[in-house]
């Protein structure tokens, strides 16, 4: 048994909160989730190679779509993707509203797959710039179409296949599972009607 409850049964002589504050020797010494994040955060961050490739091909990317995201200019006045989305989300009787939170949710996924993920070897696979391609035909299809929808399909695709051109086909597959949440992320409100 534990020294508290040893304590607490003959009568709370030496239980730690006689005089209000637990002692040194009854302290659990547990780390909070945050504590552990931070210990942890700066580690993994040193583990992952290429960081600079991929962040640096991943603005590239993100910048296509602020600026070249949105064609339907009578509901957004914005050329940007993600003020299309956000606008979408947050419009009063929208299904979608969870789909901001969708990003936080995948990053907490792959932050629990974090051993897995970092134990497999990383290079380059240069067949993922087919999907890449593939990705910003898609993108230019639903631009003139005027279908953001698939513009946001592309979006994702053209991030996972950067995941895949960095760090190669073993990361993206087993980056499989948190990524397909990102097709919560396609507003369908506008379809529906």
């Amino acid at each position: 048994m534990n020294r508290w409850f040893d304590g607490r049964r003959r009568g709370r002589e030496d239980d730690g909160f006689a005089s209000g504050f637990m002692t040194s020797d009854t302290h659990i010494s547990e780390k909070t989730a945050l504590e552990s994040l931070r210990e942890e955060l700066p580690v993994v961050w040193e583990q992952i190679p290429d960081k600079g490739l991929f962040f640096g091909l991943l603005a590239a990317w993100l910048a296509i779509f602020q600026f070249l995201g949105n064609a339907t200019f009578g509901y957004i006045q914005s050329p940007s993707l993600f003020l299309w989305m956000k606008g979408t989300y947050d419009a009063p009787g929208s299904d979608d509203a969870h789909g901001t939170l969708i990003p936080f949710v995948v990053l907490a996924l792959f932050w629990w797959k974090r051993e897995t993920l970092l134990a497999l070897p990383k290079r380059p696979w240069w067949p993922a710039l087919f999907g890449l391609g593939a990705a910003m035909i898609l993108h230019v299809l639903g631009y003139a179409a005027q279908q953001s929808q698939v513009s946001v399909v592309a979006l994702f695709g053209g991030i996972y296949a950067l995941l895949a051109l960095v760090w190669g086909w073993r990361f993206a597959l087993a980056s499989v599972f948190p990524f397909v949440l990102f097709v919560f992320c396609v507003p369908l409100t506008g379809i529906a009607e």
